[in-house]
């Protein structure tokens, strides 16, 4: 295990496990391995299991709790997480994990309090600044987002994330330059880490920053980098489609917006989609835009004629579909969470 060999560690605890069912060191360390391999389902049952034989083990209960998280399970994690920080208060992995729970669940209040006393602890530690920063901005405190992202890239100044954070703050500030800037170190940095999630986050902001400069070969060539990752991203192709309407290209701009409606959520067609579109417009009342924004605002709609007839219905399963759906991979997590207490 401590050489990185989790395939071998596994079988090798198994093993002793197939000689003594009631080895506790066992049991332990094959739930480690296979959460180190990613095997989440097949680890959390051995964390069950060591955790029979030793129910207040905080390290246990914490990579239960973690990987519930992974699983999307955030309900059983949060309750789990909170269990170990009453055996252990001061623990960061358990802390950081509740915060990152409810980050994803858009308390952005709690997800700062958790960071800020995973700080008081270890004020050293970048990923609950990072955190800390992103549950700032979700705030619309952002002088306190742009310190905390400063402040983990003055520990270590090749964290991604916090440059992209800065990279919106100075986008926001009409800084478009320096927003480049920033988002190009962020995607050297996740195209070093082989991060395929980050790469397509930095991608859409120069992307977006490009569009914002009336840059748009090199917006669709951004988009185009950002699609070849995740050729489905309804926000990239919102993007792409705004991007060629305001170049002239109409045919593009309905190919771009007809493939975004054919993954977006209820939140990136609203966000990314139909109030990007109308702002422009509002501006200069593009050829084929008007056109475009119908088509836009009659699938928003639909979909919230979707949700409301799920909520009617009563149907808890049907309402977890249009949660799920309607969230988007954004808020996926968050819709997950609310489908779960829907079936409880």
């Amino acid at each position: 295990f401590d050489a990185g060999d989790f395939e071998g560690a596994a079988a090798a605890f198994q093993s002793a496990l197939d000689e003594d069912f009631e080895d506790y060191q066992a049991a332990r360390g094959l739930a480690v391995s296979l959460h180190s391999l990613g095997r989440i389902d097949e680890a959390i049952y051995h964390y069950y299991v060591a955790l029979s034989a030793q129910p207040e083990d905080p390290d246990m209960t914490v990579n239960l709790g973690i990987a519930q998280a992974e699983q999307g399970d955030l309900s059983e994690a949060e309750e789990t997480l909170s269990r170990a920080i009453r055996m252990v208060p001061d623990d960061e992995t358990a802390l950081l994990g509740l915060a990152r729970i409810a980050y994803d669940t858009s308390d952005f209040e709690r997800a700062a309090e958790l960071c800020e006393r995973v700080g008081v602890f270890n004020p050293a530690d970048t990923e609950s600044l990072v955190l800390l920063a992103y549950a700032r901005r979700g705030l619309e405190q952002t002088e306190e987002a742009a310190a905390a992202a400063e402040k983990a890239l003055d520990l270590d100044p090749a964290l991604p994330y916090a440059n992209l954070l800065l990279a919106e703050l100075a986008e926001d500030d009409d800084e478009v330059e320096a927003a480049l800037g920033l988002a190009g170190l962020a995607l050297d940095e996740f195209e070093r880490q082989g991060d395929k999630e980050g790469q397509v986050a930095a991608l859409w902001q120069i992307g977006w920053s490009y569009y914002l400069q009336g840059e748009h070969e090199e917006a669709s060539a951004a988009n185009a980098r950002a699609l070849e990752l995740d050729p489905d991203l309804a926000p990239v192709l919102f993007n792409e489609g705004l991007s060629r309407l305001t170049a002239g290209d109409e045919d593009g701009a309905r190919r771009a917006y007809e493939r975004a409606l054919e993954h977006t959520s209820l939140f990136d067609l609203q966000y990314h989609g139909i109030d990007d579109l109308r702002a422009v417009l509002d501006r200069d009342p593009l050829p084929g835009g008007a056109e475009i924004l119908t088509k836009l605002e009659g699938r928003e709609q639909a979909l919230e004629e979707a949700k409301g007839a799920a909520r009617e219905s009563g149907n808890a399963y049907a309402e977890l579909m249009a949660l799920c759906c309607l969230g988007g991979l954004q808020g996926a997590r968050g819709r997950l969470h609310q489908a779960a207490e829907l079936f409880r």
